[in-house]
């Protein structure tokens, strides 16, 4: 089914659900989980979708496919874990469990059912042209991180995610309005604990001690002046301390004291300058007052930032649901949904709570009609990657605009380095101009590939290296996990042979699309690594190896030509790729022209 058909028949069978949600909400609400421990609420949600049996991943979570069993899927995420609140909305359906949903993951939990019962109606009656994976999240409130682990996973990965949709409520926009802002919306978050260490002793006799309470106080004063004085003001971030811990009689100076609290930066820039800053007061501030001081910084989960095509496509289908839309709105909260950015394009939007009672408030409850709004809200973006996906245009789903905090390209441990066929990946990214190729700025290793050939190759040669999956190169194999995005590569500053020989990139819609017409054409096959779960090998077999060599040896230059004996299906599927691939090159290409216009940095006061 495509066209106007999928929206229409959807629409009309999520109306029907939504009663049935709001009943389900209310259950959940009642019956709430705190992070880690969301065994009913996971079990009764995936009932609600009718897939009991369906396979608990990280720990408590699951995920449901609704639609085709295979090819892409649009992936949207609900959460299932509750807060340690004690409830005081009074109503009779209020938490009687010590914990409390007063984030509003029961409403989008109700919300995800009734779109997910929707579609599965309406894929038994008419069928679906992109599947709905339903992730039943947990510990989003919560360490460690479902999403981290949910998106890293294998499970996960095998589901060819296309998109990951997230809707949350929230107070600060108003009643009927959705934002839905294009890249960053929410900010990196870091918690540090400061401890000062003194001397204790007798509180009349201050001067035979070192007290570090004073100390720990100057330490948070001093602390509100890195957002004043050390970052850029144009940019948002927030410096908090929400603890504060000394001592335990008035006439006792304690050994130590001790202050908890958050960073966070909405520009990954700022992220690490938010560190360092933190660190040097805490030292300096300490010596001078003859103490010590001990920082620790436990890293959260980097910015959020939204697909620029899949905000801008949600937008319309937001009107048309008689929705106002905001294009604007930013917070330094923090959301786990942004670990979903590595593996796939996402889109977090934000559902107008409105009124007085904030988030995590014991009295936040929005009311049934949300359930409704919600669940709107996630077909409106389901919609909206449905079109991107389905489109013969050029421009591909790419993360989105702003990178997230990278920190250092990783590799999967353990794991061989000629596996990810360090000379294609180099060829390829080099021709389509996601890394530089000048004598200054690589690495003297990095002129050759793994044969010994020169990697200064054109286009359709590296296009070629895409299909034939590094053939030339020995090893067979390619991890779906080492084809990154421009984006991808441009925030994990790859830039020589051995920066790429350690990333852990994303699988792209445009690489899936090519890998299922290989298998469509019996040319591949995919598997397991077994020396990471995590990974997925694309593997040619052996009709593929001698097909790559037959149309090499008759000639074949291009893309194009290497496909063009390929049975009609398989070469379409393949073809279907082309624009994306194209697409990054001319976005590359503009991002120089536009680097090579601006004018050069002036020093001023």
């Amino acid at each position: 089914m495509t066209g106007p058909g999928p929206a229409t028949a959807l629409r009309a069978a999520l109306d029907r659900e939504i009663s049935g949600a709001v009943r389900l909400r209310r259950e959940l609400h009642a019956g709430a989980e705190l992070s880690g421990a969301e065994h009913r609420t996971a079990a009764r949600v995936a009932a609600a979708l009718g897939a009991a049996d369906a396979p608990v991943i990280a720990g408590t979570g699951r995920i449901v496919r609704v639609g085709p069993p295979s090819g892409p899927c649009i992936a949207i995420r609900a959460e299932l874990d509750a807060l340690p609140v004690a409830e005081q909305t009074g109503v009779p359906w209020a938490s009687a469990t010590g914990a409390m949903h007063a984030c509003g993951h029961d409403v989008h939990l109700a919300a995800l059912a009734a779109l997910g019962r929707a579609a599965r109606g309406v894929a038994q009656a008419a069928g679906l042209p992109v599947a709905l994976l339903a992730v039943l999240q947990p510990r989003e409130e919560g360490y460690p991180s479902g999403a981290r682990d949910i998106a890293a996973s294998a499970e996960f990965a095998a589901q060819q995610p296309g998109a990951v949709l997230g809707v949350h409520l929230q107070h600060q926009v108003p009643p009927g309005t959705v934002a839905a802002p294009a890249g960053t919306v929410n900010a990196s978050t870091d918690d540090f604990e400061i401890r000062v260490e003194g001397t204790g002793g007798h509180a009349g006799y201050p001067h035979l001690a070192a007290d570090p309470v004073p100390v720990l106080c100057q330490v948070v004063l001093a602390l509100q002046q890195i957002a004043s004085r050390r970052i850029d003001p144009t940019h948002a971030v927030a410096v908090s301390v929400g603890a504060l811990q000394a001592g335990q009689a008035p006439n006792v100076i304690p050994e130590s004291a001790t202050a908890r609290g958050t960073l966070r930066a909405l520009d990954p820039d700022d992220r690490p300058v938010l560190r360092q800053a933190l660190r040097e007061i805490v030292e300096h501030t300490c010596r001078a007052h003859g103490c010590r001081g001990i920082v620790t910084i436990d890293e959260g989960e980097p910015a959020l930032a939204n697909s620029e095509p899949l905000a801008e496509a949600s937008w319309p289908l937001l009107r048309e649901a008689g929705f106002v839309v905001d294009t604007s709105f930013r917070s330094c909260g923090a959301d786990d949904f942004s670990y979903y950015s590595r593996y796939a394009p996402i889109l977090m939007l934000f559902v107008g709570a409105g009124g007085s009672v904030t988030l995590h408030h014991p009295r936040f409850l929005p009311p049934d009609g949300a359930v409704g709004q919600v669940a709107s809200v996630m077909l409106a973006g389901y919609l909206a990657a449905l079109s991107l996906l389905l489109s013969p245009g050029p421009a591909p789903l790419s993360p989105g605009p702003t990178p997230l905090s990278p920190g250092r390209p990783r590799y999967p441990p353990g794991r061989p380095r000629h596996k990810v066929c360090i000379g294609y990946l180099y060829s390829w990214c080099y021709a389509y101009g996601m890394t530089t190729h000048d004598a200054a700025g690589r690495d003297a290793s990095s002129s050759q590939d793994e044969s010994g050939s020169s990697t200064g190759v054109t286009i359709g040669e590296a296009l070629y290296g895409l299909v034939t999956l590094a053939v030339r190169n020995g090893p067979r194999e390619i991890s779906l996990t080492a084809a990154s995005t421009l984006s991808t590569l441009d925030r994990t500053g790859a830039r020589r042979l051995t920066d790429l020989a350690m990333i852990e990139g994303v699988t792209q819609p445009s690489m899936s699309v090519l890998v299922t017409g290989l298998e469509r054409a019996g040319l591949a096959e995919r598997r397991p690594d077994p020396a990471d779960k995590r990974v997925v090998l694309v593997a040619l077999t052996p009709a593929g190896a001698d097909y790559i060599r037959a149309r090499r040896q008759a000639g074949a230059a291009t893309f194009a030509d290497l496909i063009d004996k390929l049975p009609g299906d398989e070469t379409a599927a393949l073809a279907a790729a082309v624009p994306a691939l194209n697409r990054l090159r001319e976005l590359d290409s503009d991002r120089r022209s536009a680097a090579a216009d601006r004018p050069p940095a002036r020093s001023s006061g």
